[in-house]
């Protein structure tokens, strides 16, 4: 199952992020792949979706998300998440 990928809605290129159902673990090395694809992009440009509906969490891979999205300010225009409602308060929203 590809958990990188982009799709196209109205004219817009979205980046898909599907780290749905991953353990810690995962997450983890997943946050790690994805902020080298994302630093690709120029600057304030990319527009993110992430799915995180069933995946579970721990304190590192907090902390990877955290180093995620600092990482990629920078490139992030805008973005938008599901399956997330206990990290909302942890994760800075574009």
């Amino acid at each position: 199952m590809e958990r990188f990928y982009t799709i196209s809605h109205k004219g817009k290129k979205i980046v898909v992020l599907d780290y749905s159902n991953t353990s810690p673990e995962e997450a983890i090395a997943f946050f790690a792949d994805a902020h080298r694809r994302i630093a690709t992009y120029p600057p304030k440009s990319a527009l993110i979706f992430a799915d995180a509906t069933q995946a579970r969490f721990n304190e590192a891979s907090v902390a990877a998300i955290k180093e995620f999205a600092a990482k990629n300010t920078p490139y992030v225009k805008a973005s938008a998440s599901i399956g997330t409602p206990g990290l909302q308060g942890v994760i800075p929203v574009s």
